[in-house]
């Protein structure tokens, strides 16, 4: 019953809704402020917020072609991929030690075969970046994540394997291996999702969506009578991971799980950017009526479809590191989205926003610069979402006085 934080990111994790209020607010100002990396830095010198990872919401349905994603429902659904799995279920059964001894062992095993090479175009070559300068001499990277992956997805050139190797620390949003064994801390967080007063969901919800989800949760061979004592974004979290096991990807095979392994196993000291119990607390505090909108969501007919064409189109564009291809997906000119939206939408989606992004790439950033100041060699992996945009990791630490390079690989 409890999830683990981490997709696209993850999330993730990426397509970030951020992208989508940011042209809202240049419809409604000309010259909207904004937050430099190193005022942003400044603001949250405090104890960073411990909030972990990232998922979900789509705009009222549209009508399209069967098979097609609409321009509005595509980008949104692409932030879902983002950040999928911030909610994602915990796996029952760990991830083969295959898989981790080849991060250790051989720079570009395969992860089904550790003897074996891969094949070139097999390779995955993702967003990643050194970042250096600013009084910092040691070796830090960024790995934009994706927290669902194949067989395929773990297979890295020696320029990551390598940066890997030389960090003594992996920092992540939040250690779900670890979190998997901690069954204390498990029922914690199943009890930050119950309500308080020990009502039932049906008392909170329409009944006919309640009815809906209830079926779907149902036909997935999910559902549970102690289900109805949590709330909507568990609900929303179980629908989505149904949808997902009908697709190519697993959370087995997402990259956070996959260093993760491989540090636990060498040894390395992993750091928890986050602290998934304060995530857990973030996403029960959203209104009840932005709850009930996000579910709704996930019941619509063609979701389903449409949650699997945008993973779809977002993987080929991290497996390969298509930074180009990523932003004409996610912030293209067009501002259709968001004029087709009512203002209790828009309100919807700028709470969701703010506590699913904002507020987390603030911390992100404050624990980046916390470590590089404490002379720290880390490997940092967080979802691709919290990379972008201008509270985004890359632009936010380029603003503070570092340099961000993003690394070549050389793969003859």
């Amino acid at each position: 019953m409890v999830f683990a934080m981490g997709l696209f990111d993850f999330g993730v994790s990426a397509f970030k809704l951020l992208c989508k209020m940011q042209e809202y607010k240049k419809m409604r100002q000309s010259s909207p402020a904004k937050r430099d990396g190193a005022h942003l830095a400044a603001e949250h010198r405090r104890k960073r917020p411990r909030m972990g990872s990232e998922s979900h919401t789509l705009p009222p349905p549209q009508k399209t072609k069967k098979g097609q994603v609409s321009p509005m429902k595509q980008k949104m659904l692409l932030f879902v991929c983002a950040l999928v799995m911030i909610f994602s279920q915990i796996a029952c059964t760990p991830a083969d030690r295959n898989i981790v001894e080849s991060v250790s062992d051989s720079s570009t095993a395969s992860a089904t075969d550790p003897a074996e090479k891969p094949h070139r175009e097999n390779l995955s070559t993702p967003y990643f970046w050194k970042v250096t300068g600013n009084g910092y001499d040691g070796d830090f990277y960024l790995l934009g994540s994706i927290h669902v992956g194949n067989q395929y997805t773990n297979l890295y050139p020696d320029e990551i394997i390598n940066a890997f190797k030389e960090c003594e620390h992996l920092a992540v949003e939040s250690d779900i291996v670890a979190l998997e064994k901690n069954f204390d801390m498990q029922i914690e967080m199943t009890r930050i999702l119950m309500y308080a007063d020990g009502s039932s969901i049906t008392s909170h919800i329409n009944p006919d969506l309640y009815a809906a989800a209830r079926k779907i949760i149902e036909d997935g061979g999910q559902y549970n009578q102690a289900f109805d004592k949590l709330r909507p974004v568990y609900w929303m979290s179980m629908i989505e991971n149904i949808y997902l096991t009908e697709t190519d990807y697993t959370a087995n095979y997402g990259v956070d799980r996959y260093f993760l392994n491989a540090a636990h196993l060498k040894k390395k000291t992993i750091l928890e950017i986050e602290d998934p119990m304060d995530t857990y607390q973030a996403l029960v505090d959203l209104s009840p009526k932005t709850q009930e909108y996000l579910l709704s969501q996930c019941i619509q007919p063609g979701y389903p479809e449409e949650y699997a064409a945008s993973i779809n189109l977002l993987y080929p564009l991290w497996k390969k590191g298509d930074i180009t291809g990523y932003e004409h997906l996610l912030c293209g000119t067009s501002t259709e989205g968001m004029t087709d939206m009512t203002e209790e939408e828009i309100a919807i989606y700028e709470e969701y926003n703010d506590m699913m992004l904002t507020t987390r790439n603030a911390g992100m950033v404050d624990a980046a610069i916390d470590y590089m100041e404490s002379d720290m060699d880390v490997f940092y992996i967080v979802g691709l979402a919290h990379m972008f945009g201008d509270d985004g990791l890359v632009h936010a630490l380029t603003e503070a006085g570092y340099t961000v390079t993003r690394v070549q690989y050389d793969l003859d």
